[in-house]
């Protein structure tokens, strides 16, 4: 005879009450608490793999067809989960082919089952993002699935690459730096030995300060209206009652900041010594504006002594002349007034704007259509910011 009896521990189901019975209540309880087991554990992961703060992708990899994804990997490419579905990651992946994804998981192994690498994905609106990614296989229910978790770094990628940029243009400027110091202590004339320290030490200074602009705008490009507030203050005491800025606002690239503060410097030095700032009642006004793709400035000495051109070049104007003509690619010329020197300098933007910069100033007066109209109009503007007679217009106003 087969005795049955009434568990409460599975409501509903009547077991053996035999010996063996003892046996096969303790397998079904068993067995039941390793259900709720993995139930739970399913639950978890699935809570995971919807709240992960970074994307999660399955794929078949056999065939690379996307089996599923995250919120999160979704959101960062822009598709549905239902698209995702019917992608490949070739579709996501910039290498684009089976073998090629498959020859770089093999060199990036870090354990037997386990890959680690860097990546690009492309997201449904064509932008390119790096990704860590580290992936995994396993074989649920008999299935071999890759799963990858894939973290997005490409700030960081952008910060590494910015640090790599800055730390070169820093070498770069550190060489010009000493390469114009050395110039400075070879050309600054030696008569007696206090002067010429207080000249080198003077240019010295002058490019410190524009070195101190330079890192604070992280090499980026310094304002010009900045680089001539910080030169000139100098020679100012701290006041600028005597000295006249007007101009837009101008960024110049990295590269010209320091050669365009030893330039304000020397001509500062230069009416500091012989011009406009040697007399109490002396001015100087500083002004520039942009038009056709050019950067004009103009240094007018005001109210000074009499001064006439000089009868040898002296280290100034040596500099001034390699600084402008030759590092940054433009044009300059003097003008020995009545009450001062006038200094007049052109310098072309791409030479001295940053590459980014948007600003080209105004175009000419009329629309000019091809390149002999663009080229007259240049030379229209040049011979009105010369004050050549052969000038038609009036000069650009310097908020233009």
């Amino acid at each position: 005879m087969i005795l049955l009896a009434w568990t409460s521990h599975w409501p509903g189901i009547l077991v053996p009450a035999l010996p063996i019975a003892g046996s096969m209540l303790a397998l079904g309880l068993q067995l039941r608490r390793e259900i709720r087991r993995r139930i739970a554990a399913e639950t978890r992961a699935g809570v995971l793999f919807d709240a992960a703060p970074f994307g999660v992708l399955l794929l078949d990899p056999v065939s690379h067809r996307l089996l599923d994804a995250n919120d999160h990997a979704c959101r960062e490419l822009g598709y549905t989960r239902q698209e995702m579905m019917a992608l490949s990651i070739t579709d996501i992946d910039v290498l684009g082919e089976s073998d090629k994804l498959r020859q770089r998981g093999r060199s990036h192994r870090v354990g037997p089952e386990t890959q680690e690498f860097e990546a690009q994905h492309r997201s449904r609106d064509g932008r390119v993002r790096d990704v860590l990614v580290r992936v995994r296989g396993t074989q649920p229910a008999g299935q071999d699935v890759t799963y990858g978790a894939h973290f997005d770094i490409t700030a960081r990628k952008q910060a590494e690459r910015d640090r790599a940029l800055l730390m070169a243009e820093v070498d770069h400027r550190a060489r010009n730096l000493l390469a114009v110091v050395q110039a400075a202590l070879r050309t600054t004339p030696c008569d007696d030995a206090e002067t010429y320290a207080r000249a080198v030490e003077a240019r010295i200074l002058a490019l410190g300060r524009a070195h101190t602009l330079l890192a604070a705008g992280r090499w980026r490009g310094v304002g010009l209206r900045a680089v001539a507030e910080s030169e000139l203050a100098g020679f100012l005491h701290g006041g600028k009652a005597r000295i006249g800025l007007d101009g837009p606002d101008v960024a110049l690239a990295a590269h010209a900041v320091q050669p365009f503060a030893m330039v304000l410097h020397e001509l500062a030095t230069n009416a500091i010594k012989h011009g406009a700032l040697s007399q109490v009642s002396g001015q100087v006004r500083l002004r520039w504006w942009l038009a056709t793709g050019w950067l004009y400035l103009e240094w007018t000495e005001l109210d000074g002594p009499s001064v006439k051109a000089p009868s040898r070049r002296g280290f100034g104007s040596r500099m001034l002349d390699i600084t402008l003509t030759r590092q940054l690619g433009g044009h300059w010329q003097r003008d020995w007034q009545q009450g001062g020197l006038v200094c007049r300098m052109e310098l072309p933007l791409r030479q001295v704007a940053p590459a980014s910069s948007e600003h080209e100033g105004p175009p000419c007066p009329q629309f000019v259509s091809n390149e002999s109209d663009a080229a007259a109009c240049r030379a229209e503007a040049r011979a009105c910011f010369l004050h050549e007679p052969a000038a038609q217009q009036e000069c650009p106003s310097s908020h233009a």
